[in-house]
Protein backbone atom coordinates (compact mmCIF):
# COMPACT_ATOMS: atom_id res chain seq x y z
CA UNK A 1 0.00 0.00 0.00
CA UNK A 2 1.35 3.40 -1.00
CA UNK A 3 1.39 6.36 1.22
CA UNK A 4 -0.71 8.21 -1.31
CA UNK A 5 -3.37 5.56 -1.28
CA UNK A 6 -6.06 5.75 1.31
CA UNK A 7 -7.55 2.78 3.06
CA UNK A 8 -10.91 4.58 3.19
CA UNK A 9 -12.97 4.16 0.09
CA UNK A 10 -14.26 7.41 -1.52
CA UNK A 11 -17.82 8.46 -0.68
CA UNK A 12 -20.29 8.20 -3.47
CA UNK A 13 -21.78 11.53 -4.60
CA UNK A 14 -25.23 12.01 -3.09
CA UNK A 15 -27.71 14.23 -4.93
CA UNK A 16 -30.08 16.17 -2.74
CA UNK A 17 -32.19 19.28 -3.16
CA UNK A 18 -31.48 22.25 -0.96
CA UNK A 19 -34.56 23.76 0.65
CA UNK A 20 -35.04 26.68 2.97
CA UNK A 21 -37.07 25.78 6.00
CA UNK A 22 -38.36 28.32 8.48
CA UNK A 23 -40.39 27.76 11.59
CA UNK A 24 -43.72 29.63 11.63
CA UNK A 25 -42.53 32.33 14.00
CA UNK A 26 -39.60 33.13 11.73
CA UNK A 27 -41.96 33.45 8.76
CA UNK A 28 -44.04 35.95 10.71
CA UNK A 29 -40.90 37.91 11.54
CA UNK A 30 -39.73 37.93 7.94
CA UNK A 31 -43.15 39.15 6.79
CA UNK A 32 -43.03 41.97 9.36
CA UNK A 33 -39.54 42.99 8.29
CA UNK A 34 -40.64 43.11 4.65
CA UNK A 35 -43.75 45.12 5.55
CA UNK A 36 -41.83 47.95 7.26
CA UNK A 37 -40.29 49.45 4.07
CA UNK A 38 -43.59 49.11 2.22
CA UNK A 39 -45.48 50.94 4.97
CA UNK A 40 -42.78 53.62 5.05
CA UNK A 41 -43.18 54.18 1.31
CA UNK A 42 -46.92 54.65 1.81
CA UNK A 43 -46.21 57.34 4.42
CA UNK A 44 -47.59 55.48 7.41
CA UNK A 45 -44.65 56.57 9.56
CA UNK A 46 -44.71 60.17 8.34
CA UNK A 47 -44.56 62.24 11.49
CA UNK A 48 -45.78 65.45 9.85
CA UNK A 49 -49.27 64.20 9.00
CA UNK A 50 -51.98 66.73 9.76
CA UNK A 51 -55.65 66.95 8.94
CA UNK A 52 -58.50 69.42 9.14
CA UNK A 53 -61.90 68.75 10.67
CA UNK A 54 -64.76 71.21 10.41
CA UNK A 55 -68.04 71.82 12.13
CA UNK A 56 -70.80 74.41 11.78
CA UNK A 57 -73.67 75.63 13.90
CA UNK A 58 -76.00 78.58 13.47
CA UNK A 59 -73.72 81.57 12.96
CA UNK A 60 -70.46 79.80 13.85
CA UNK A 61 -67.90 77.80 11.87
CA UNK A 62 -65.11 75.83 13.54
CA UNK A 63 -61.99 74.39 11.87
CA UNK A 64 -59.55 72.18 13.75
CA UNK A 65 -56.05 71.59 12.32
CA UNK A 66 -54.44 68.80 14.30
CA UNK A 67 -51.68 66.17 13.97
CA UNK A 68 -52.86 62.72 12.92
CA UNK A 69 -49.60 61.12 14.01
CA UNK A 70 -46.25 62.18 15.32
CA UNK A 71 -43.30 60.80 17.25
CA UNK A 72 -42.67 60.48 20.96
CA UNK A 73 -41.16 63.62 22.56
CA UNK A 74 -41.65 65.76 19.44
CA UNK A 75 -43.69 68.94 19.64
CA UNK A 76 -46.66 69.59 17.39
CA UNK A 77 -49.58 71.98 17.44
CA UNK A 78 -53.34 71.83 17.38
CA UNK A 79 -55.10 74.96 16.07
CA UNK A 80 -58.79 75.77 16.32
CA UNK A 81 -60.25 78.61 14.23
CA UNK A 82 -63.69 80.12 14.77
CA UNK A 83 -65.50 82.29 12.23
CA UNK A 84 -68.57 84.29 13.20
CA UNK A 85 -70.82 83.88 10.14
CA UNK A 86 -73.76 85.70 11.70
CA UNK A 87 -74.56 89.40 11.47
CA UNK A 88 -74.29 89.93 15.23
CA UNK A 89 -71.46 89.79 17.75
CA UNK A 90 -70.93 86.61 19.74
CA UNK A 91 -70.41 87.96 23.28
CA UNK A 92 -68.83 84.81 24.78
CA UNK A 93 -67.46 81.64 23.22
CA UNK A 94 -66.15 78.88 25.49
CA UNK A 95 -63.78 76.38 23.85
CA UNK A 96 -63.59 73.10 25.80
CA UNK A 97 -60.77 70.60 25.15
CA UNK A 98 -61.24 67.08 26.56
CA UNK A 99 -58.92 66.54 29.48
CA UNK A 100 -58.66 62.85 28.55
CA UNK A 101 -57.05 63.90 25.23
CA UNK A 102 -54.86 66.75 26.50
CA UNK A 103 -53.55 64.74 29.48
CA UNK A 104 -51.95 62.22 27.10
CA UNK A 105 -49.39 64.89 26.12
CA UNK A 106 -46.75 66.78 28.09
CA UNK A 107 -45.51 70.37 27.94
CA UNK A 108 -48.97 71.55 26.85
CA UNK A 109 -49.25 75.29 26.18
CA UNK A 110 -52.49 77.06 25.30
CA UNK A 111 -52.67 80.41 23.50
CA UNK A 112 -54.72 82.10 24.92
CA UNK A 113 -54.43 80.46 28.32
CA UNK A 114 -57.31 78.39 29.72
CA UNK A 115 -59.64 80.27 32.00
CA UNK A 116 -60.51 77.14 33.95
CA UNK A 117 -59.75 73.45 34.20
CA UNK A 118 -62.58 71.16 35.23
CA UNK A 119 -62.59 67.44 35.91
CA UNK A 120 -63.45 66.81 32.24
CA UNK A 121 -61.95 69.64 30.18
CA UNK A 122 -59.74 72.68 29.73
CA UNK A 123 -61.82 75.82 28.99
CA UNK A 124 -60.65 78.82 26.99
CA UNK A 125 -62.89 81.91 26.82
CA UNK A 126 -63.08 84.13 23.74
CA UNK A 127 -65.03 87.38 24.10
CA UNK A 128 -66.76 89.71 21.62
CA UNK A 129 -66.30 87.98 18.27
CA UNK A 130 -67.66 90.42 15.70
CA UNK A 131 -69.49 89.52 12.47
CA UNK A 132 -67.07 87.96 9.96
CA UNK A 133 -64.28 87.94 12.55
CA UNK A 134 -61.96 84.94 12.95
CA UNK A 135 -60.47 83.92 16.30
CA UNK A 136 -57.94 81.20 16.97
CA UNK A 137 -56.88 79.01 19.86
CA UNK A 138 -53.52 77.23 19.54
CA UNK A 139 -52.30 74.35 21.67
CA UNK A 140 -48.69 73.15 21.64
CA UNK A 141 -48.40 69.42 22.43
CA UNK A 142 -45.43 67.17 23.11
CA UNK A 143 -45.93 63.44 22.53
CA UNK A 144 -45.68 61.77 25.92
CA UNK A 145 -47.56 58.46 25.73
CA UNK A 146 -47.47 55.99 22.87
CA UNK A 147 -50.63 54.96 21.12
CA UNK A 148 -53.87 56.41 19.81
CA UNK A 149 -55.35 59.35 21.71
CA UNK A 150 -58.92 60.50 21.07
CA UNK A 151 -60.95 63.41 22.30
CA UNK A 152 -63.43 66.14 21.49
CA UNK A 153 -63.21 69.88 21.12
CA UNK A 154 -66.42 71.73 21.89
CA UNK A 155 -67.49 75.30 21.27
CA UNK A 156 -70.18 76.58 23.62
CA UNK A 157 -72.18 79.75 22.91
CA UNK A 158 -75.51 81.04 24.13
CA UNK A 159 -76.79 81.58 20.57
CA UNK A 160 -75.41 78.59 18.63
CA UNK A 161 -75.46 76.09 21.48
CA UNK A 162 -72.80 73.40 21.40
CA UNK A 163 -70.61 72.55 18.44
CA UNK A 164 -68.38 69.47 18.75
CA UNK A 165 -65.52 68.07 16.67
CA UNK A 166 -63.68 64.79 17.35
CA UNK A 167 -59.88 64.47 17.02
CA UNK A 168 -57.52 61.51 17.20
CA UNK A 169 -53.72 61.46 17.22
CA UNK A 170 -51.34 58.49 17.13
CA UNK A 171 -47.97 58.89 18.89
CA UNK A 172 -45.19 56.63 17.59
CA UNK A 173 -42.49 55.29 19.91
Amino acid sequence: MNINESSIPPFPAVNFRRRLQFPRFQLVGIAMLLAIPVLALWGVFDSGSRTVTEGTASGLEMQVHYPVRFRYKTINSLEVSFTNTSSSTIPTLIVAFDQSYISRFSDVKFTPSPESVTGTDYRVRLNDIGPGEIRRVAVSLQGERYGLHRGNIRALTAKAGELQVSVSTFVFP
